[in-house]
């Protein structure tokens, strides 16, 4: 007995509307059910910025600290940041240091600013004038 199978393809076309729907009755819920308010911002009137007393000492090459065109002996360092912290209050500490200062002494600088106070130490490259 041999049977035979007749398969018939199946047409149809997709429904989109339903979907379509769906969606748009969860967007609505979405809507209704949120609430709209006003971002809360802070009064920017009572934010006074912060001065803050910028300090550039240059360090030489053979360990020179130099401050408004003064040379500074090392151990007068820390007393000289001392008196600026109290005078102006919140000091950072800018450093130009020349190519040949060795990373030691510029630790020690470093130690010592931070026992004086100094918040915040950046560094710098000289500035050199050129010969035109």
């Amino acid at each position: 007995m041999q049977f035979h199978r007749q398969y018939s393809r199946i047409s149809g076309k997709m429904d989109l509307v339903p979907f379509v729907n769906v969606v748009l009755l969860l967007l609505i819920f979405l809507f209704l059910s949120s609430s709209f308010t006003q971002p809360i911002s802070p009064d920017n009137s009572s934010i006074q910025p912060e001065s803050v007393h910028t300090l550039t000492i240059t360090v030489g090459n053979a360990g020179d600290i130099w401050y408004n065109r003064n040379k500074i002996h090392p151990d007068k360092f820390a007393g000289t940041l001392e008196t600026e912290i109290k005078q102006y209050g919140t000091t950072d500490l800018i450093i130009e240091v020349s190519d040949d200062a060795r990373h030691g002494e510029i630790r020690e600088l470093m130690a010592e600013a931070m026992r004086a106070g100094i918040r915040k130490i950046e560094f710098a490259q000289p500035v050199t004038k050129e010969a035109p």
